[in-house]
């Protein structure tokens, strides 16, 4: 026989030997930890493609403190940050939620284990402030029930005296399921019998649709608008101002800041106090509550 049809024959046969159920990965775990310690996948919440060389341009400048972020596409409006440094990676976590154009983003992390097509990318965090409370209420026991119900509790954020909060509202750091609509509030009925409208402001919420209360497009392109339609539960009232304002000026909020809920309502004393603090002694203080119908701006004084 010729050798060198032999030497074909055994080629042959050692490739038919071969099958997928044969084949051996080998994993190299410590690899992927420190791999997984670098990097974030990000989507953007969006019914439709956003360009994305405008996004890497507009990321790179937010994150201007990342100077050799790398950015890659994995699919629509999904990206994957790999960074420097821990230290790049979880300032940018710290300062969740971020938006582009916006669209809100979520960022999650890649953990050992998971392709990065199987990362839940349906879960995001927000800072919320729970307002509404009366003031017996407002401690850090009743800050964590209303979390749990919301989704993952993670941080109660709460500077207290006497166990009773210094601020008007519970504030708490939660992580919520995304494709669900936004929980605006809650009926609660006190002890004395008395019922309490509780309502939702998220802090640098992005557009969200004011009829369905989800993310990712606004109300003129949800499936289910109806024009005219005034009974909506959701609207600009459930933005709030950051807690934490980074120029440190009390008063220095985003539009809507002082917007409340259609069923919300407020004293002319505390309509004063938001609107003209410093000069309460000059203006006539009443008692009886004035009826909100969208927000401050629409009372006349």
């Amino acid at each position: 026989m010729n050798p060198s049809n032999s030497n074909l024959e055994k080629l042959i046969t050692q490739v038919e030997a071969l099958s997928w159920n044969d084949l051996n990965l080998e994993p190299e775990p410590e690899v992927a930890k420190n791999f997984s310690e670098l990097a974030l996948v990000g989507k953007l919440v969006s019914m439709k493609a956003l360009n994305r060389q405008t996004f890497h341009a507009t990321i790179r400048a937010s994150w201007s403190f990342v100077p050799h972020l790398s950015i890659e596409d994995v699919g629509e409006n999904t990206f994957l940050f790999t960074f420097a440094s821990h230290q790049e990676k979880h300032r940018v976590l710290d300062n969740r939620p971020w938006n582009f154009k916006g669209f809100h983003m979520v960022l999650r992390q890649w953990p050992p284990g998971l392709s990065i097509h199987d990362i839940p990318l349906h879960m995001s965090i927000f800072w919320i402030q729970v307002h509404g409370l009366p003031l017996e209420m407002l401690t850090k026991p009743n800050a964590a029930k209303i979390g749990q119900v919301l989704g993952n509790l993670l941080e109660v954020d709460f500077a207290s005296i006497f166990g009773v909060t210094i601020r008007r509202y519970l504030r708490i750091k939660v992580e919520i399921n995304i494709n669900n609509p936004l929980s605006e509030g809650f009926e609660l009925l006190c002890p004395n019998g008395i019922s309490h409208r509780i309502y939702f402001k998220y802090e640098r919420l992005s557009e969200f649709c004011y009829t369905c209360g989800k993310l990712g497009h606004i109300q003129q392109a949800c499936p289910t608008y109806v024009k005219h339609n005034t009974g909506s539960l959701y609207g600009p009232w459930m933005r709030a101002p950051s807690a934490n304002n980074r120029r440190g000026n009390p008063f220095d909020l985003p539009r809507n800041a002082y917007e409340l809920p259609p069923h919300a309502s407020i004293t002319c004393e505390q309509m004063m106090r938001v609107t003209n603090p410093t000069s309460m002694h000059e203006k006539r203080v009443c008692d009886e509550p004035l009826p909100i119908t969208r927000t401050l701006k629409d009372i006349a004084y």
